[in-house]
């Protein structure tokens, strides 16, 4: 399956990509220092989140599964810990519209999706079941059609897939990010983590946040795949990923594409000012802001392989404007 240009072309992407990095300058964190020099500087941030119910769910992860209800317990704590800077949080959810039930509480409700791949591609089953899998622009334009609403019309959105864990102090990053660097667009990569605490070998839960926020070196792994994308209102009007939908590849690096492609653009708008070039990606260890449970890359059964490929083709039309992006 890898034997193939798209191979090529991701490591292409990859190498592209962490030159982008090795020209920027470290990220630090400083909880108390940093959090006093941002309290004066106000953000809105809406944080967009899509889960899924899970069948056979197993308690306590009801109605998810262990990952997004993990990750649904980080984004409140995070968001909670927020609220000491001038900072304004806001969780959003969209869903299928069977599956509005799901909508945690504290999250604003989005229109749901009125398409999926059970719909778009009705002969694509696996086990003679439908997958009903959202395409990523859907996601995006869910949110941006509220742009009259100011509870949710945000300085920022923040997008991460539906099982990536948020360290408690993530928004406060993202804020630093933001506010010191100067960024419209950034990504952040997971550090991926045992999907049992290392003390007690039971299944991580909602009560082990702190757990995994401290937990050492030795159990966090880098990891250089995208899941976490943070951009300005207006950079998120510009990106257009056709109709590439969630959990196969190339979804990672058709998002990081577009927001480089936004970047260079308004970059050149401002080539004769000082403002710093617009996109950065952090590497897993700079920033220490996300998790991921375990390493399981489901995608890449047999049984998967025609959403596979044929999230590939559709990736393509992007992947057309790449030459151009990572010239």
């Amino acid at each position: 399956m890898w034997k193939s240009p798209i191979l090529r072309m991701f490591l292409f992407i990859t190498l592209v990509i962490y030159l982008y990095i090795m020209l920027q300058s470290p990220f630090r964190w400083d909880h108390k220092d940093q959090t006093e020099s941002l309290q004066k500087q106000h953000v809105h941030i809406t944080h967009l989140w899509s889960p899924f119910r899970v069948g056979n769910c197993v308690t306590p992860f009801c109605p998810y599964d262990q990952a997004q209800s993990v990750a649904l317990a980080s984004m409140k704590r995070a968001q909670a810990n927020s609220q000491h800077a001038n900072l304004l949080v806001k969780l959003a959810a969209v869903t299928m519209p069977d599956e509005l039930d799901i909508v945690p509480e504290g999250f604003e409700t989005l229109e749901p999706f009125n398409r999926s791949t059970a719909t778009q591609y009705p002969n694509m089953t696996i086990k003679g079941k439908h997958r009903k899998i959202p395409f990523w622009q859907d996601i995006l334009q869910s949110l941006l059609a509220q742009g009259h609403n100011p509870a949710l019309r945000s300085d920022l959105i923040v997008y991460t897939n539906s099982d990536i864990i948020l360290h408690e102090d993530f928004y406060l990053k993202i804020h630093q990010i933001y506010i010191e660097k100067g960024r419209d667009c950034f990504a952040i990569n997971r550090q991926t983590i045992p999907k049992e605490n290392t003390e007690t070998k039971k299944p991580y839960t909602a009560k082990d946040l702190d757990a995994i926020n401290n937990l050492p070196t030795q159990f966090r792994k880098n990891h250089p795949g995208f899941d976490c994308f943070v951009f300005t209102w207006e950079a998120a009007k510009t990106l257009d990923l056709g109709d590439v939908y969630l959990g196969y590849p190339p979804i990672g690096s058709v998002v990081l594409t577009e927001m480089i492609r936004y970047a260079k653009d308004k970059h050149q708008q401002t080539a004769n000012t000082s403002k710093p070039f617009p996109f950065q990606l952090f590497a897993s260890n700079e920033t220490r802001a996300t998790f991921h449970l375990g390493e399981d890359r489901a995608w890449l059964g047999q049984e998967q392989k025609a959403f596979f490929d044929l999230n590939k083709e559709n990736g393509k039309a992007v992947r057309a404007r790449y030459a151009n992006v990572l010239a």
